[in-house]
């Protein structure tokens, strides 16, 4: 009985043995992905700041376009009114 007894308590401690080294693993694999898993936000956060500058360049490009048609629509208009005080001149003093 006692034989049977230690080789039990030999054939457990051998599985203890053998799920500590795979705990070892965990341990080295969980590091890994938490590394993986920084770099990849690092990335992630240039690929955001890169679209923010692409987004306020874009809007810069429709701030200068939004003047250059107010400009062209402020002198159309303008000519108009022009042209209709001038008709307006015209025909009074005839």
């Amino acid at each position: 009985m006692k034989k049977s007894t230690e080789i039990e308590i030999l054939v457990s401690l051998t599985r203890l043995e053998t799920k500590m080294n795979e705990l070892g693993n965990v341990k080295e694999t969980s590091f890994e992905a938490l590394q993986s898993a920084k770099s990849a936000h690092h990335r992630l956060d240039r690929l955001d700041d890169l679209n923010l500058e692409r987004i306020d360049s874009h809007e810069k490009n429709f701030e200068k376009i939004y003047k250059i048609i107010f400009w062209a629509a402020t002198t159309i208009i303008g000519s108009f009114l022009i042209g209709a005080i001038g008709l307006l001149f015209f025909f009074v003093k005839k």
